[in-house]
């Protein structure tokens, strides 16, 4: 390996003009209260100090929004010699990556009704270096810093140094270490700390005031033993802040909370680089500080996505914005578009609607997603997939971070009852696995939210605030031309049919696929469709299927055959009756008006003169203690989101008829 920059290697040069002598006493007095606290020390010189490596002294970064510390010296661990070679980073290793997921910890942090907030003081030098290693943290100092001709000084550091690649895994294995130590003393607090700490800043709420004065004393002793000392509190309530000011007023000699909560003034805080007001207790972005950053650059492609990135939003909060410049970024990448063409995106918005006591609705948005279309031209059916497949895997993630449950979880989206080639198919192939919810017709496109009033985007379209029964509804549209080109040609005919090819009689099913393997319905229909995709393909020997991705077509297909199979083994006085007719008809073929229908046993009665569907009016009757009927009872329960017996019972009564239903659903999913 090259040699690593040395003290011979640097340019000293005098970096302050005569306007930062403030600034330069400033961090010369942070420079001395380290070496009293032991942060850094003096370095012996050797004859073998000239291989060793060398930080530099990168800048003094003064930032007048902090609360304690404005002015900070920062170490460059990436610096390299004037003659090249490697830097101190370029030897070490990153480490693994501890870090909790920002958009995670900002949407669990808004859940709280009660929110709470802190950072750990000076957390990386809290950390302490091994003697043998801290000659490779040694750096320059001046014996009088405002005189160039001065000495030159070795110091070293005895703590970690923030700016050094690995510093950040070295910190986040360190207090997740400090905090298992406690993990069966405090199992709770320790789980909660697990998913609350982003690095240094504590990110928490409760919802009570007691609870979250008891998250603080008990978080406050925990970090203690390890020598964190846990400050900077930040809350949306008043009185929480106010028992906790008691407690920090003693506990600092400066207290941070005398200058971050000032009497008269809008405390201002900032929750993971976004700004919060406690009081009015809402997230805020200053964009009169981009406007002066983006007005600062000449108008190119270069800066376009300068700005672009330098926009921090991790909830999306600002997705109307951004995606315009997104898209504008685009468009100067296609050479061979023009300035005034219209380009297409995609995006992903999700809403809360909540309904209290007294009737009233609230809707807000809690996170969303944008994005380009690819520089490939894309049709609309296939954006509009991927826009599904964006709000499938956002709502994923997001919906698992509450814990409350929700009544009810819809997707709005386009859809066509078709068959689409693989490439396309695969992408609703993925939806389904990832989202379980109740589809919608889409009433209103993400993309039009974004182009239209702030309002209507933080509120979601207007309809969400009236009763579900007074939402519109979107008629399935025509398949126009881009539509058909994404349609398979020859689409292959499944016949739904076992064979015993060792005789004449037919064989179940059952025989051929074990149910009581399966805990879920989707699964085993899936299973069976690629059984009966098998069978067929060694019949036609060479038809390949169109796509991997089981059809509509093909599931609907496999669930008459379950049906089918169930009926016959456990109803089959009844199904023989039906069939033969040579007997005194069964008490339950009167009692339900049982009729044949395609070879499944369905029922009739009054209720077949309503204004229901028809296959609410003539359900398929199914037996209650079969493992069939418990998987769709399981599927059922689960759609409605575990709310009880009685709601379980009216969706599974819009298509099927349990005998001892309420009997079944209770054994199963209770």
């Amino acid at each position: 390996m090259d040699q690593l920059p040395s003290a011979e290697s640097w340019n000293i040069d005098c970096p302050f003009s005569e306007s930062e002598e403030d600034r330069l006493l400033t961090a010369v007095k942070r420079f001395w209260e380290g070496v009293s606290v032991g942060t850094c020390e003096q370095a012996k010189i050797s004859d073998h100090d000239s291989s060793e490596p060398i930080l530099q002294l990168r800048s003094i970064i003064t930032k007048q929004d902090r609360a304690t510390t404005k002015v900070r010296v920062v170490y460059d661990g990436s610096a390299k010699s004037k003659d090249g070679g490697f830097s101190l980073n370029d030897c070490l290793q990153t480490g693994p990556n501890l870090i909790a997921k920002l958009l995670n910890v900002l949407v669990k942090f808004r859940s709280y009704s009660i929110a709470l907030t802190a950072d750990i003081e000076k957390a990386f030098l809290m950390v302490r270096i091994s003697e043998h290693d801290r000659d490779s943290l040694r750096f320059l100092w001046l014996t009088d810093p405002f005189n160039v001709d001065s000495a030159i000084i070795h110091y070293r550091f005895t703590r970690l140094v923030f700016g050094l690649w690995p510093s950040p895994a070295i910190l986040g294995a360190v207090i997740a270490n400090h905090v298992q130590k406690y993990h069966a003393q405090y199992p709770k607090l320790v789980h909660s700390l697990n998913q609350s700490l982003y690095v240094d800043d504590l990110i928490t709420g409760a919802d009570t005031v007691e609870s979250g004065l008891s998250i603080y004393h008990a978080v406050k002793g925990l970090m203690a033993e390890g020598s964190f000392n846990i400050r900077k509190w930040h809350s949306n309530s008043p009185q929480l802040m106010e028992k906790i000011s008691q407690f920090e007023q003693g506990n600092e000699r400066d207290s941070p909370m005398a200058q971050t909560l000032p009497t008269g003034t809008e405390p201002e805080s900032k929750i993971l680089g976004v700004a919060w007001n406690t009081h009015s207790d809402e997230l805020s972005f200053c964009l009169s500080e981009l406007v002066q950053y983006a007005t600062s650059f000449p108008v190119t492609k270069r800066s376009v996505l300068r700005i672009t990135a330098s926009i921090f939003d991790p909830l999306g909060l600002l997705a109307p914005f951004v995606i315009k410049l997104k898209m504008l970024f685009q468009q100067l990448c296609q050479d061979q578009l023009r300035w005034d063409d219209n380009l297409q995106a995609y995006a992903a918005v999700l809403y809360m609607r909540s309904i209290y006591d007294d009737g009233s609705v609230e809707v807000r948005v809690i996170a969303a997603k944008t994005k380009v279309t690819p520089l490939k031209k894309q049709s609309i059916p296939r954006l509009e997939l991927l826009g599904a497949l964006t709000l499938a895997r956002l709502s994923n993630t997001t919906l698992r971070l509450f814990c409350i449950g929700f009544a009810t979880t819809r997707f709005g989206s386009k859809t066509y009852n078709t068959k689409l080639k693989k490439s396309a198919n695969s992408h609703v192939m993925r939806v389904g696995d990832i989202a379980q919810a109740q589809l919608i017709q889409q009433i209103c496109h993400p993309g039009e939210l974004m182009h239209k009033s702030c309002s209507l985007w933080w509120k979601g379209p207007p309809f969400l605030q009236s009763l579900d029964a007074q939402w519109p509804i979107n008629p399935v549209q025509e398949m126009n031309d881009e539509v058909q080109t994404e349609l398979v040609k020859n689409q292959l005919q499944i016949t739904s049919s076992l064979v015993n090819t060792s005789g004449n009689s037919q064989l179940s099913i059952e025989e051929i696929i074990d149910i009581n393997r399966y805990s879920n319905l989707n699964r085993l229909l899936r299973v069976t469709s690629y059984v009966i995709r098998f069978i067929n393909l060694c019949r036609s020997r060479g038809n390949t299927p169109p796509t991997l991705a089981v059809t509509t077509t093909e599931k609907n297909e496999v669930e008459a055959l379950w049906i089918k199979a169930v009926q016959h083994k456990s109803i089959y006085i009844e199904f023989s009756y039906l069939k033969e007719s040579t007997s005194s008809p069964p008490l339950c073929v009167e009692q339900f008006g049982l009729y044949l229908d395609d070879g499944i046993t369905k029922c009739k009665g009054r209720i077949n003169n309503s204004t229901l569907s028809l296959q609410s009016r003539n359900p398929i009757l199914l037996p209650s203690s079969h493992r069939f009927t418990e998987l769709l009872i399981l599927q059922s329960h689960s759609k409605a989101q575990h709310s009880g017996v009685n709601d379980t019972l009216v969706l599974l009564r819009e298509r099927y008829w349990i005998l001892k239903g309420r009997q079944a659903e209770r054994k199963v999913a209770m």
